[in-house]
């Protein structure tokens, strides 16, 4: 019978970095049968589990196929299936090598029976360009966060850090913001709790600031085990996130097991009192984003960047957000891309910086000659179609373009 251990096992996602595709255009994923092994010894033990295999059936031709019916036996558990191997010639070798690959196949395809880290997740069938949900992070990423759980000081934190900065570097989008997420999760456990200075009848309870504190993560933890991919990284964003825009994107872009909806909405609501929205509100957000019809992928992207605004606590850190996400931003849909860019702007004015409109009013008063206006007028055209500025904000720069065109009229005559 299987264990606890083992129903997690088999539970787990498909690393990423396993799935292999064949040089040949159109080409299948796969995953090789060294893997498939080595996965089967891990959950099982070398001596958990036997596979059995009936007499090899052969059609005949220039090209033999060789047809093999097995079994896969673990924990009491047995699953079925038929291999193919096709020879490329009559030769004794040839037909070798395709016997091997019958028995392989049919390895392999007993074993994706068990779960999605064995290849069951490759059939699952997704819209272009969406991840399928049973494919995980990387074994590069997940022995990192192995590693960082595993760290039992701030120093040993600090230190490798600094030592593994290149190879999270390296990682997808996603993986850098789950692994980076699980460092600060990791680092606020390991920093000693300072006690705020009492006053009489007053709580001890430390007030958080707009800059230097982060909200704390919703209940499923970034390093959850038992936790998909796509739930460490909501809960990550979640726990990061400082508007609701944010929360909204990674509510519609979030991929999670079906037994963890419940969780992340959860962690979403709390995300959202945090922001003073309830939840009838955060829920019709959620409803009125249905409208923007844009894909699970497109939201998954939105949900990337705001975290990485969210996360910003200079403007200078913010300018290299926008940089670095300038083209996905730009290949979203253009209301999501909308709404985007103006929580970006929100977060540039909550950290001091001079917003859109407030830079091009300024421009408009220090006008000193016509194409300056015409150069302003052009500008504030452009982010009225990127709605980047406000209606009223739109009024108040076109009156000072104009008075500032009368004043220039006027001085001229």
């Amino acid at each position: 019978m299987l264990n606890d251990e083992q129903r997690r096992a088999l539970d787990a996602q498909l690393p990423r970095d396993v799935i292999k595709q064949l040089p040949r255009k159109g080409s299948p994923d796969y995953v090789p049968a060294h893997y498939v092994i080595s996965r089967l010894n891990e959950v099982f033990g070398y001596d958990g589990w036997h596979d059995t295999y009936d007499a090899p059936v052969v059609r005949e031709g220039p090209r033999p196929a060789i047809y093999v019916s097995g079994r896969l036996a673990a924990a009491g558990v047995t699953r079925g299936d038929i291999g193919v191997g096709v020879a490329a010639d009559e030769s004794a070798d040839a037909f070798e090598t395709a016997m091997k690959a019958a028995h392989t196949d049919c390895l392999k395809r007993c074993a994706r029976k068990l779960g999605d880290s064995f290849g069951l997740a490759l059939y699952e069938k997704v819209e272009r360009g969406q991840r399928r949900s049973g494919v995980g992070i990387s074994t590069v990423a997940q022995s990192m966060l192995d590693e960082v759980d595993a760290l039992s000081t701030a120093a040993e934190l600090n230190a490798w850090a600094r030592s593994n900065a290149a190879h999270v570097g390296q990682l997808d989008d996603d993986e850098q913001s789950i692994v980076k997420g699980a460092v600060a999760s990791r680092r606020r456990d390991l920093a000693p709790e300072q006690p705020a200075p009492m006053q009489s009848g007053m709580s001890a309870t430390p007030v958080a600031t707009e800059h230097d504190a982060r909200p704390q993560l919703p209940p499923v933890a970034a390093n959850d085990a038992a936790a998909s991919d796509g739930m460490r990284s909501a809960t990550i964003r979640l726990g990061v996130a400082r508007s609701p825009e944010t929360i909204v994107a990674v509510l519609r872009g979030a991929s999670v097991r079906d037994d963890e909806r419940a969780a992340l909405w959860s962690a979403a609501v709390g995300a959202a009192a945090r922001l003073s929205v309830d939840e009838p509100s955060l829920r019709a957000r959620v409803e009125n984003a249905k409208a923007l019809n844009a894909t699970v992928a497109q939201w998954g992207v939105a949900a990337l960047v705001l975290a990485a605004v969210d996360t910003a606590n200079t403007v200078e850190a913010l300018a290299q957000v926008r940089k670095q996400y300038a083209e996905r931003v730009m290949g979203l849909p253009e209301a999501l891309a909308g709404g985007v860019k103006r929580a970006t702007t929100a977060r540039a004015t909550a950290l001091g910086a001079p917003t859109v409109a407030t830079k091009l009013l300024a421009d408009a008063n220090a006008a000193t000659r016509e194409s300056d206006l015409r150069a302003v007028h052009e500008r504030l055209q452009r982010e009225v179609a990127a709605k980047s500025v406000s209606q009223s904000d739109v009024d108040r720069i076109v009156a000072a373009l104009n008075a500032r065109a009368e004043a220039l009229t006027g001085a001229a005559a």
